[in-house]
């Protein structure tokens, strides 16, 4: 559970250095709480809509879940088969349903600052990726790496962004 927080303190920090403001966690708090009740106006359904194309929502830490490679390990190691029943019960469910909540709403108000600022939703979209990542995009390296060293996806996006972004903005 404890690693759904680091992520949350994570994407507020990188939303953070680019100027996400409260009211946009407010905004993309009202458009994902609507979308669940399913009472999304003509333009917050296109919003949304926009959010899913650009990998805004449904591309953040838990995109590689089903992932070919990991669905192989299961079919062939009693390992991940335990693993699989850990992370798959009421207890993990619940901790995974406050984790994804927090990254969808950091991601959201991410894209709207995003669309905001570029004056359009893909630019929105670039933002996202750009501080937030899209953690579905991965080389078979990459997969291959997150066997062995968990949160390696995070690991080669975030450094890089946070030295980048010190150089750029030494505060």
């Amino acid at each position: 559970p404890s690693h759904h927080v680091f992520n949350l303190i994570g994407n507020v920090a990188n939303n953070a250095m680019v100027g996400v403001t409260p009211a946009m966690y407010t905004k993309a708090g009202k458009i994902l709480a609507k979308a669940k009740a399913g009472k999304l106006s003509a333009s917050e359904e296109k919003v949304m809509q926009k959010a899913y194309d650009y990998g805004v929502l449904g591309g953040g830490y838990k995109a590689d879940r089903f992932d070919p490679i990991r669905q192989q390990r299961m079919a062939n190691s009693k390992l991940a088969r335990i693993e699989d029943k850990v992370q798959n019960n009421r207890f993990s469910n619940l901790m995974n349903w406050g984790g994804n909540m927090g990254d969808d709403l950091t991601r959201m108000a991410l894209f709207l600052h995003g669309t905001s600022r570029a004056g359009n939703m893909k630019g929105g979209g670039e933002m996202v990726r750009k501080y937030l990542y899209n953690y579905g995009e991965q080389t078979g390296a990459d997969k291959g790496i997150k066997i062995a060293m968990p949160f390696w996806n995070w690991t080669k996006h975030n450094v890089p962004r946070q030295l980048l972004e010190f150089m750029q903005q030494p505060r």
